[in-house]
C-alpha cells in the first residue's frame, strides 16, 4: 500500500503521517507513507507512473493547490482514493465535485483518519470478495491462473483432468469434474451429463438429447443425460425466467 500526504505545513504533515503509521502498525499493514509540503512532487510520481492508494490533500497551499491537484489525479488516476483535510468547511461542496472520497476538517484529523482507513480498507476487502466470486482460480506447480466465470461456456472431463472451454481457449485442472463442481456457482454452473457441466448463461436451446451453447461467436452442442434431462430443463427455464 501507499500512502500520499500533501500539506504545505511541514509540522501538521510529519503529524498525519505519524497518525496513519499507527493505524497501519495497528492493523500489521505494510505500506510506504510519504509526505510532501508541494504538490508538484506527488504529481510528478503519478504523471511518472508511481501512483498511490490514498491521497490526503490540503486544499489551500502555494504553487498548486489541493483542488486543481486532485483534478490532475483524477485525470490519470479515476479510481484514486482523495481525502481532502482542511481548516475551511467552505470547500466541502467544490470537494465532491471532484469525487472525493472524503473531507475531514483539520482540527479533527486525530479522530477521523483511522475511521477513514478503515472505510477504505473495508470498501478494499468487499471489492476483493466480489472480484473472487467472479473468477475461478487455477493452481498447480507451476502457474496460477484465474478465469472469469463469465467466459466459460463448459467443462468436460478428460481422464483426471477437468478442461474448461472458455470463450477464447480452454484451460486443464488436474481435479475431478465433481470437485471443481463444488467450487462453482451452482445455480449458473449444471451438470448436463455425467461427464459435462454447462455455463447456463450459454444455453440456447435444448433438444430431445441435446444441449445446444451459443456466446454469438462459438456454438457447441453437447449430450443430455436422459436421466438429468427434466431436471435440467427446469433449471434452464427458472434461470430464463429471473433473466
Amino acid at each position: 500500500m501507499r500512502i500520499a500526504i500533501v500539506d504545505d505545513n511541514q509540522t501538521f504533515a510529519e503529524n498525519m503521517k505519524y497518525v496513519v503509521e499507527d493505524c497501519l502498525r495497528s492493523r500489521q499493514e505494510v505500506a510506504e507513507v510519504r509526505y510532501c509540503v508541494n504538490g508538484y512532487g506527488i504529481l510528478g510520481d503519478v504523471e511518472e507512473g508511481r501512483n498511490y492508494d490514498i491521497y490526503f490533500l490540503d486544499v489551500e497551499m502555494p504553487a498548486i493547490d489541493g483542488l486543481e491537484l486532485a483534478q490532475r489525479i483524477r485525470r490519470l488516476e479515476p479510481e484514486a482514493n482523495i481525502v481532502f483535510v482542511t481548516s475551511y468547511e467552505k470547500y466541502a461542496v467544490p470537494s465532491y465535485k471532484l469525487r472525493a472520497n472524503y473531507y475531514i476538517l483539520k482540527n479533527e484529523y486525530r479522530q477521523e483518519v483511522p475511521l477513514i482507513l478503515e472505510r477504505i480498507w473495508q470498501k478494499w476487502q468487499e471489492e476483493k470478495e466480489r472480484t473472487e466470486k467472479d473468477y475461478y482460480v487455477i493452481e498447480n506447480d507451476i502457474r496460477t491462473h484465474r478465469i472469469r466465470l463469465d467466459d466459460i461456456l463448459y467443462l468436460c472431463k478428460e481422464q483426471k483432468y477437468t478442461v474448461f472451454h472458455c470463450r477464447k481457449g480452454t484451460y486443464r485442472e488436474r481435479l475431478a469434474l465433481n470437485q471443481v463442481h463444488q467450487k462453482l456457482p451452482q445455480e449458473r454452473f449444471i451438470f448436463v451429463e455425467r461427464g459435462y457441466i454447462v455455463n447456463l448463461k450459454y444455453v440456447s436451446d435444448l433438444r430431445g438429447q441435446e444441449i445446444t451453447l451459443s456466446d454469438g461467436e462459438n456454438v457447441c452442442y453437447l449430450p443430455l443425460s436422459r436421466q438429468l434431462a427434466a431436471q435440467v430443463r427446469d433449471q434452464v427455464a427458472l434461470y430464463w425466467r429471473k433473466r
